[in-house]
C-alpha cells in the first residue's frame, strides 16, 4: 500500500515538473516575442505579429484602409519615395510590403 502511494506521489510530482516546465518554457517564448516587437518599434520597423496599434506607433495613422473578409484589412500608407502596404489579418501584422516609384 505504501509503495503504490509513493508511485502515485512520485507521478503527480513529475507531472507537476512537467507543467511547471512547460509554464516557464511558454513565458520564455512570450518574453523573446514581445522583446521583438520592441525592438522592432525602436528601430521603427514593421515585423510579422505586430499589434494594429504597434503599426501606427511606428507608421502613424494610415491613408487608407481597405477591409476584407475574414477579419483582414490592408492598411495603405502614400510616400513620396513609394508606398506601404501593412496586412492585418485579426489586428496583428500577417505581411507587409513596399512599392518605390
Amino acid at each position: 500500500m505504501a509503495e503504490e502511494w509513493d508511485r502515485k506521489r512520485d507521478a503527480e510530482t513529475r507531472a507537476n515538473l512537467n507543467r511547471r516546465a512547460g509554464e516557464v518554457a511558454d513565458k520564455k517564448a512570450r518574453d523573446a516575442e514581445a522583446k521583438r516587437i520592441r525592438d522592432a518599434k525602436i528601430s521603427d520597423r514593421i515585423v510579422r505579429g505586430m499589434s494594429a496599434g504597434d503599426v501606427r506607433d511606428v507608421l502613424g495613422t494610415p491613408d487608407k484602409i481597405n477591409p476584407s473578409s475574414g477579419g483582414r484589412e490592408q492598411w495603405v500608407y502614400y510616400e513620396s519615395s513609394g508606398t506601404d502596404y501593412v496586412h492585418l489579418r485579426n489586428g496583428e501584422v500577417s505581411n507587409w510590403s513596399r512599392y518605390n516609384r
